[in-house]
């Protein structure tokens, strides 16, 4: 059976090198980073939350049940 895959996006402040975390706070892991579904969510975010510039990572990874 393949894994069903999904692109995600996670947000990244460039001042620190931190990841936007799902409950808005800033993270070192990658891995508790928060996911958003589309480019437009994730431009959204960071710039409701970050002061400063960012940068979008986007992805894929497998779709978890």
């Amino acid at each position: 059976m393949t894994p069903e895959l999904r692109r995600v996006y996670v947000i990244q402040d460039k001042e620190t090198g931190m990841f936007l975390h799902l409950d808005l706070y800033l993270t070192r892991s990658l891995k508790e980073a928060g996911r958003a579904p589309d480019l437009e969510c994730a431009h959204e975010t960071a710039l409701l939350n970050l002061d400063g510039p960012y940068e979008i990572h986007s992805f894929w990874e497998e779709e978890r049940l």
